[in-house]
């Protein structure tokens, strides 16, 4: 089961809105000091690697591009029910029904946000019952238990979020799965001032527990650099739409960077949570 037992989130700091100068370096500091921090674990991380690079995902960052081919590949593997009850924890627009859609998945589909960017027009209208929840998460109720929880760069979000984690596997269904997508602690110079916090392996056995979970990491050293000169410095410092600019030169890079990952599959910039309290891993 999950263990809620964390530092004191008083001591973070959010990167979401204004900031001034000293909160920017704040920020860096002490987010650069937790991720560093050597700490004892025993879980580990699966490197994943796509099998091919989809077209439609070429202009994304390596991170998205690569959650979207996981999902595509192993989602099946990690969950293979397909009438499913799925809770969507900073659902944004709602994209996800469409992801899940056009993976063979239906059923019941409750996208959870405190702002409303909730999309009603989707690509795959049948295949659930779409609801949105303008609430905070911690004060969900649910009428019946889901199947699949899932959050997508949702969690580094969340003040306080080993609590938001006990309280969702409370509506986890017997057989269901929790699936999150969060920034690594290679994610601090990529992202820079972005939610809370990053997450090491150490921090998300802390908040998940270690035996009932599964990791997976997703790129490598050539797209952590693709992404640190294309996307941070090129486009959030300097102002650069570079991938505008020179897009035919950005999917060359991009192919290219995800396969040589596997060579040096380090400094990965998110991992990919997959865990059943109440289950096996297939």
């Amino acid at each position: 089961m999950m263990n809620a037992e964390t530092s004191s989130p008083a001591r973070e700091i959010s990167g979401d809105g204004h900031m001034s100068v000293a909160d920017r370096f704040r920020y860096l500091w002490r987010n650069a000091l937790r991720n560093m921090r050597p700490r004892r674990r025993t879980l580990r991380a699966e490197a994943y690697h796509p099998d091919t690079i989809t077209d439609a995902w070429a202009m994304a960052s390596p991170s998205r591009a690569l959650t979207l081919s996981f999902l595509e590949t192993t989602l099946s593997a990690v969950q293979p029910k397909t009438n499913l009850r799925v809770l969507d924890i900073g659902c944004g627009s709602g994209f996800m029904s469409d992801t899940l859609a056009a993976l063979g998945y239906q059923g019941v589909y409750t996208g959870i946000d405190i702002g409303d960017r909730f999309h009603t027009n989707v690509a795959h209208p049948d295949a659930f019952q779409r609801n949105f929840v303008n609430a905070d998460a911690h004060t969900f109720q649910a009428d019946e238990p889901y199947d699949l929880i899932i959050s997508f760069s949702a969690l580094e979000h969340i003040p306080e979020d080993p609590k938001l984690i006990a309280h969702l596997d409370t509506v986890l269904s017997e057989d269901g799965t929790h699936l999150h997508i969060v920034p690594t602690a290679w994610g601090l110079p990529l992202y820079l001032w972005h939610g809370f916090r990053q997450y090491s392996l150490a921090d998300i056995e802390q908040r998940f527990g270690a035996t009932d979970v599964r990791v997976y990491a997703l790129g490598g050293l050539f797209s952590f650099v693709l992404h640190f000169t294309f996307i941070t410095v090129m486009e959030m410092l300097l102002r650069v739409p570079v991938r505008k600019r020179l897009p035919g030169l950005y999917k060359s890079l991009h192919r290219a960077c995800l396969r040589l990952d596997q060579i040096a599959p380090i400094a990965p910039a998110a991992y990919v949570i997959c865990s059943k309290p109440n289950g096996e891993h297939p």
